[in-house]
């Protein structure tokens, strides 16, 4: 099965994540379409990280919504 959005613009997004000592990560994310995202997150066991992400959108039309705050925790198997 093929999932499509008819008519979506195309975005493409440049991704950078630096880790140091198997605990910490920082990064950054910067899309084509005007917005740009920070990310850190820091490993609290091995199996647990948690994640902080903000995203600043430069959109007129997003205006309302400009700019937000993820976060999220990642398990790992």
């Amino acid at each position: 099965m093929q999932i499509r959005a008819i008519g979506a613009p195309i975005s493409v997004d440049f991704n950078t994540m630096l880790e140091i000592d198997n605990i910490f990560e920082i990064g950054g994310t910067y899309r084509i379409d005007n917005a740009c995202a920070g990310i850190a997150g820091i490993t609290i066991f091995k199996l647990l990280k948690v994640v902080y992400a903000f995203e600043a959108n430069f959109k007129d039309e997003l205006a309302k919504a400009r700019n937000t705050n993820e976060f999220f925790l990642q398990f790992k198997i």
